[in-house]
């Protein structure tokens, strides 16, 4: 009895929507005024036929099946409006893909792969965040030569990102827990616009070696990088634009920090250093002492060392020290020291006395 009352009026409803949808360019003005007034007209059915339930379902509990069935078939009509929206969007949405300018793909624990970023040529900012199933970001980059963010952080099943090659225009590029990737992307060194390089990844094992290519790099993070047993050291020095410089954290078996000699050639252009270490180092890197304008410093993790070293104290420029989770240091400097510091913090260092 319900089909044969109802459904003639929903089908032919729905005719006329639908006709209205093939007969307009994407989401055209007469089809959406159209969409509302069914879809308003489905809620009005809908609110008529609860409300008789309730209403008539203990005085006539023979209707009670007759108005489910109704409600069905409003149900039904109502999923149909909403796919049909939803795919007319998805055609709209498509023709206009190649015109994105930026992307952002956050949270999605099922997704495996993102949709091809070929065809998006006027792409500028890639942002992924938070996909837990994600193992690759498509096969090439090359076609989006404007890119300018790319940003790939907590992915921890990613084990490829295609070439960079050609992405002249890249100047940030973030690759943070995604424990996956033992290699960075190749053709890293053909972004010549690159001014900051974020790289924390625990299974990354090797770095490469021609980061002189970075001329423009201004800010450089190498830390929480647990497998790393090697830097390219030699490359650092040629950074000459390095202001900011966040780097340590790497393999446990390391007794020593690895080489940092060359940043002797940055002291007359980093301004700010984080070092972090780990269990076995009993020292600070010595080179630090030849950066000489470095005006904020901060350590981190170094839980072998029990005391600051004195030539910390010949750093006149610094403005800011901060020591943090260094479990073992009992001493600081003495307060006879050229210091001029205009900021101090210290943190879960338990074993510290003041004196």
């Amino acid at each position: 009895m319900a089909d044969l009352i109802l459904a003639p009026i929903v089908d032919t409803a729905i005719s006329k929507v639908i006709s209205y949808g093939f007969n307009q360019s994407g989401l055209g003005a007469a089809y959406k005024l159209e969409l509302r007034k069914f879809t308003f007209t489905l809620s009005m059915v809908r609110a008529l036929l609860q409300d008789a339930e309730k209403q008539h379902v203990t005085s006539h509990p023979d209707l009670k099946p007759w108005l489910k069935g109704l409600l069905a078939i409003v149900d039904e009509a109502h999923d149909i409006v909403e796919e049909f929206t939803y795919k007319s969007l998805l055609r709209k949405v498509a023709a206009r893909k190649p015109m994105w300018k930026q992307v952002n793909i956050e949270r999605c624990a099922k997704l495996k792969s993102p949709p091809s970023v070929s065809e998006l040529t006027n792409l500028q900012m890639l942002h992924i965040l938070d996909c837990k199933e994600l193992s690759s970001i498509g096969e090439s980059l090359s076609t989006s030569v404007d890119l300018k963010k790319l940003m790939i952080r907590k992915c921890p099943s990613l084990i490829y990102v295609p070439n960079l090659h050609g992405l002249s225009s890249l100047h940030t590029l973030t690759i943070e827990e995604c424990d996956g990737l033992t290699s960075l992307p190749s053709g890293l060194s053909s972004c010549s616009a690159l001014e900051e390089l974020r790289i924390h990844c625990n299974y990354l094992t090797s770095i490469p070696e021609d980061l002189n290519a970075f001329c423009s790099l201004v800010r450089l993070d190498i830390s929480r990088c647990r497998n790393l047993i090697s830097i390219p050291g030699e490359s650092l020095g040629s950074l000459a634009c390095l202001k900011a410089l966040c780097i340590g954290g790497f393999s446990e078996e390391l007794e020593v920090f690895p080489d940092l000699n060359s940043i002797y050639h940055l002291k007359s252009s980093l301004e700010n250093l984080t070092v972090i270490g780990w269990e076995k180092l009993r020292h600070l890197p010595h080179q630090i002492q030849h950066l000489t304008h470095l005006r904020k410093l901060s350590i981190k993790d170094f839980h072998g060392v029990e005391a600051l070293p004195e030539w910390l104290g010949e750093l006149t420029s610094l403005r800011s020290l901060s020591i943090i989770d260094c479990k073992s240091l009992k001493h600081m400097l003495s307060m006879d020291c050229p210091f001029r510091l205009q900021f101090f913090h210290i943190d879960n260092c338990p074993c510290w006395e003041y004196y």
